[in-house]
């Protein structure tokens, strides 16, 4: 007799699942930490509240590093945001109020805290390719409050988001606090942007469009995908590369692609630039 599936059959097969993947993948972590990793894992996962039992803050650390690892071996969206949320839930235990206060705007240089600072930048660049932009947002904009020198990054993906969401008003308030960057990202993005609250082409957005070229000349051929984007991404770029417009079209393309005209003034700009394609 074949045992019909259901719903609660599925979820424990889930549970399971996962917790296997705790085992397998944390075999770094000491027996008690990954025990007591696995226990709140499946306290979480039937959505039993873990007020009852607060983790140490060792134990913490082991736990919210475990679901990051997690969160980075996992090739489903859903559950990576799941992985990152409930590891960022951990991390809280040591990234508490008084440890934000007292560090807002550098949480970076605290090395303790870094693993969390991975968890929230994972988490936001998972919602956003979850088509959940608005909260990709928040999360990107958290990270700029709390690390101000912003080592991972977060302001090129927070600037294409609120390109894409037509958020120039936010996008104003983020191009007066980086716009002087003199890189590839920041400088086509806000040419893009100037196209957009000025009216189009113009003296100021031309002379913006024309420092990008400046920056990176082998972006247009991508964004106006006269080059196709390569299916494996590049783990690493140097400035003004090839490398460097791939990563930018993968980040910006949509946001100019979705702008009136963009494409057009981008190509006519090139061309009177002389810029090969």
């Amino acid at each position: 007799m074949i045992e019909k599936d259901t719903p609660k059959k599925r979820d424990c097969l889930l549970e399971h699942t996962q917790i296997m993947r705790v085992q397998n993948f944390l075999t770094d972590i000491p027996h008690k930490h990954k025990t007591l990793g696995i226990r709140i894992i499946q306290r979480e996962l039937s959505e039993v509240g873990s007020k009852k039992a607060r983790p140490s803050l060792t134990d913490a650390e082991q736990i919210y590093r475990a679901f990051n690892l997690l969160a980075r071996e996992s090739r489903i969206v859903d559950e990576k945001i799941n992985f990152y949320q409930k590891g960022i839930r951990a991390g809280r235990v040591i990234v508490d109020e008084p440890c934000i206060d007292g560090n807002t705007g550098h949480l970076w240089d605290n090395i303790e805290t870094r693993p969390y600072m991975e968890a929230l930048k994972g988490l936001a660049d998972c919602l956003r390719e979850a088509g959940r932009r608005e909260q990709a947002i928040e999360a990107y904009e958290e990270l700029l409050r709390l690390d101000q020198g912003d080592h991972q990054g977060a302001r090129y993906d927070l600037s294409s988001c609120l390109l894409e969401e037509g958020r120039d008003d936010a996008m104003r308030l983020l191009m007066a606090r980086y716009g002087d960057e003199n890189c590839c990202f920041i400088s086509y993005d806000k040419a893009l942007w100037s196209f957009r609250v000025t009216g189009g082409a113009n003296e100021r957005s031309n002379k913006m469009l024309k420092e990008a070229f400046e920056v990176n000349q082998n972006v247009p051929a991508f964004l106006l995908r006269e080059h196709p984007i390569p299916f494996k991404l590049p783990d690493y770029y140097g400035l003004g590369d090839e490398d460097e417009a791939i990563i930018y079209a993968v980040n910006s393309r949509a946001a100019w692609e979705q702008t009136p005209g963009a494409l057009e003034w981008l190509r006519e700009m090139r061309k009177t630039a002389g810029i090969k394609m």
